[in-house]
Parts: structure tokens; C-alpha cells; sequence
């Protein structure tokens, strides 16, 4: 079997059947380094224009009409009356998808879970809050 660069080639049958559905092919060695940059590059023109542009943060996970909880820690530190970008950023992708945001405090998590007619798709929050709130969730959706 005739070599390219030391490599085997794809064997021509595969090679024109990739060619025949217009799937394109990239030759790499994580073991000689080669050809990542294009593999990369391969990737980012695969992939659909809004998955690169616009990557969903917890949508995906929930679903249309699907309901998330984000569990907000109120830092003092943060200026009053304002949302980390992170959180915002949460709560727009959820709107976008024709999902549901309840955003609560750690201290009313259990409250709002109660109000709850079915349990949400998800429940998020951050390092700071993630004990309490993990302590919270057990045993609520039985």
C-alpha cells in the first residue's frame, strides 16, 4: 500500500464514497502534530451558522415550554438591583427557545419547587449556592 507522508492513504473506495455525499476529509496526526489547525478550521465550516454564532447555554437541556430554575446568590458585592452576565445571558437563551426562567433566591428555592404543579427540566446555580441548594432538591420529586 503506496504511503503519503509516511501515512497510510484513505483507501480510494472510502475516499470516493466520502466524495460522493460531499463530506469532506481531513488528514491528522495527534502523534506528529499535523493537521489540527485543519481539522479546526474543517469544524468551524461544518457546523451550522448558529451553533457557532449563537451557542445555547442551557436551552438545549430544557426544551420549548420546558421550565429551568436559576438559583440567584445575591452578592453583596454586586451592585444592587443588577444580574451577572452569565445569569442574564441564561435567562435570554431560555426566552429565545420558548422556554421558562423562574429565578429565584437560594432561601426560596424550596418554597417555589412547592408552588410547582410538575418539576422544572433543570435547576441551576452557581458554586456559592450549589451546597444549599443540592441540599434542597432531594426527596422534593418523588
Amino acid at each position: 500500500m503506496d504511503t503519503v507522508d509516511g501515512r497510510p492513504p484513505v483507501p480510494a473506495r472510502a475516499a470516493e464514497r466520502l466524495a460522493e455525499l460531499k463530506i469532506q476529509t481531513v488528514r491528522v496526526s495527534a502523534l506528529h502534530l499535523e493537521g489540527i489547525l485543519d481539522f479546526r478550521q474543517a469544524l468551524l465550516e461544518s457546523a451550522p451558522e448558529h451553533f457557532i454564532e449563537n451557542p445555547s447555554i442551557l436551552s438545549d437541556l430544557v426544551g420549548p415550554d420546558g421550565l429551568a430554575v436559576l438559583v440567584v446568590p445575591v452578592d453583596k458585592e454586586a451592585p444592587r438591583g443588577r444580574l451577572i452576565l452569565p445569569q442574564v445571558q441564561s435567562i435570554r437563551d431560555l426566552l429565545d427557545a420558548d422556554a421558562m426562567a423562574l429565578v429565584v433566591k437560594e432561601r426560596e428555592l424550596r418554597t417555589a419547587l412547592e408552588r410547582l404543579k410538575q418539576p422544572p427540566k433543570l435547576v441551576v446555580t452557581d458554586s456559592q449556592a450549589f451546597l444549599k441548594v443540592a441540599a434542597t432538591l432531594p426527596g422534593m420529586f418523588r
